[in-house]
Order: C-alpha cells, then structure tokens, then sequence
C-alpha cells in the first residue's frame, strides 16, 4: 500500500491540488504497479518561511511553483521504475499544470491591457509549444475528474472577440462550433471519439469536422461581407 506526500507552497486552488494528487496516483496505479483504487495521499501546504529549499541545485531551477512528492511504499520497486515514476510525475504536472491552469492565469492578466499585434505574437509564441499534439505513440491518460469550463474561460474568449474586432480580424468560436460548454467531454465520450481523452486534442476525425465547420463559418461571413459591400456600393451609386 504506497503512501503518497505532497508539499507545495500555500494558496493554492483545490482544482490545482486535486490535479497534483490525480497524477501522483495515475503514477502509482500505471507506472508502479499499485492496484486500482490504492489511493492514500495527503497533501500539506506552506507558507514561504516554512517551505525551505535551494531554488538553483545541481543546476537546476525550481519557481515558487515547486511540489515536493514522497513516495513510501511496503512493495519493492526497481530504480527504473521509480526513475519512470518520477519521469512521468514531471511531464504530467508540466502539462496538466501549465496548460489549464498557468496559461489561463496569463491570458486572464492580459484581457485588461491594451493589446498589440506585437502582444498577441508574443503570447502565441509561448503558448504554441504547449497547445502541440502529444508525441506519436505516446498514451494520453486523462486525468479522473468532473470536466468543467475553466472560470475564466468567458473573459478570455470576450477578451480575443474585442481584440479581433478593434483589428478587423475574423473571429470564430471553435468551442461554439464544437457545441458549447464541455463539448471536448462529449467528443471524447462519442461513439466514434472525436476528441482524445485529454480533453485537449482531437482525433484525425474531430479535425476534420472542426476543419468543416471553420470552412461553412468562413463561407458564410465571406457571403454576408459581399453582401454589405454590394448594399453599400448600391446605396454610393
């Protein structure tokens, strides 16, 4: 029966602890070999003079972000397969953490400046390797929790419509396209999945319905502006 500890600095949400302590039992169950349901994990956090450590040891930088995961277990487990452990441990809480909770801070900090184009290449730099698709080969295990809208998730997509309209860009709503409010959850629990189990990517069909409701909006914004430009050429006669 693995015994799993968590610590990680004060102020942290319950969706981002509850997400620490999914992918440390997704490791015990997957990679050290724990029966299904060995799930005892606690979980302390700090305040910053009780959370003590080298931010710079053996080369290596650790924010104010850093999680400490101890592990004891009565099984025996090889060196590889705690070297694996913790391999997986700093992949997924790198991708789980950042991608839904790390970049919709940042974007939310954003929606109150004043943005250029400069500002919206910048931000999409850094978010690009974060939004790729996962390796080939590689299995994507979701994480087990209740899938819901991300709070923020209204103000940032008001955020992106203001944006394209002050630039006279385009705008089109992929989640509207796709259904609405968890429509990743329903993609993914189809017959025929459209949506990988990440929540996040699509399948090779998924794209290609995405692809064809991007082409019938675009049609029919292209339609609806040859219409208002030949009103209004009409009207200068």
């Amino acid at each position: 029966m693995p015994f799993a500890r968590i610590d990680l600095a004060q102020g942290k949400s319950p969706d981002y602890r509850n997400t620490v302590a999914e992918v440390v039992y997704e490791g015990i169950v997957g990679v050290l070999k724990a029966p299904d349901g060995d799930r005892f994990i606690v979980i302390s956090e700090h305040a910053p003079e009780n959370f003590i450590y080298d931010p710079h040891f053996l080369g290596m930088q650790r924010s104010p972000d850093f999680i400490l995961i101890q592990v004891t277990s009565t099984v025996g487990n090889t060196k590889e397969q705690k070297l694996a452990f913790f391999r997986q441990m700093a992949d997924e809480l790198n991708r789980q953490l950042v991608l839904d909770f790390v970049t919709i801070d940042a974007a939310n900090a954003i929606t109150t400046s004043h943005l250029t184009r400069a500002d919206i290449t910048g931000v999409w730099a850094g978010l690009r390797p974060l939004l790729a698709p996962p390796a080939k080969g590689k299995k994507v295990r979701a994480p087990r929790t209740i899938w819901a809208p991300p709070p923020e998730l209204m103000t940032i997509r008001l955020a992106e419509q203001r944006v394209a309209e002050s630039r006279g860009w385009y705008f089109w709503d992929w989640d509207a396209a796709m259904g609405g409010p968890c429509s990743a959850a329903r993609w993914a629990a189809a017959g025929t999945p459209l949506a990988q189990k990440d929540h996040v990517h699509q399948t090779i069909a998924g794209y290609q319905l995405s692809a064809e409701h991007l082409f019938a909006d675009l049609m029919k914004a292209y339609d609806h502006y040859n219409a208002v430009e030949t009103a209004r050429k009409a009207a200068a006669k």
